[in-house]
């Protein structure tokens, strides 16, 4: 059975040559690492959406889109097992993506 695909949205919150990280807690997965504001994009939502959403969740932070500068957009889906790789070769597993 196929694991629908899920975009994920990535905001590097920028101040001068400074971009803010998050100490991950709590949230049973990646806890202990840091990581910018991320999460997934809900079904329906736009991606300036996700993003102003993330924000507010993960860092308390009030932006808008108009707040956004486009530098780039890379759009990356996972499925909910992302990293299923080939115990005999490291590769991912064909088909998964």
């Amino acid at each position: 059975m196929r694991l629908p695909a899920r975009m994920a949205v990535y905001l590097l919150l920028k101040r001068d040559d400074e971009i803010l990280l998050l100490l991950r807690q709590n949230t049973g997965y990646q806890d202990g690492n840091w990581s910018v504001v991320a999460g997934h994009v809900e079904e329906g939502e736009g991606i300036i959406d996700a993003l102003v959403r993330e924000a507010k969740e993960e860092a308390d932070i009030d932006i808008t889109g108009n707040d956004l500068e486009r530098e780039e957009i890379v759009e990356v889906f996972f499925r909910e097992i992302f990293q299923k790789r080939n115990t005999d070769t490291g590769n991912i597993a064909e088909g998964q993506f």
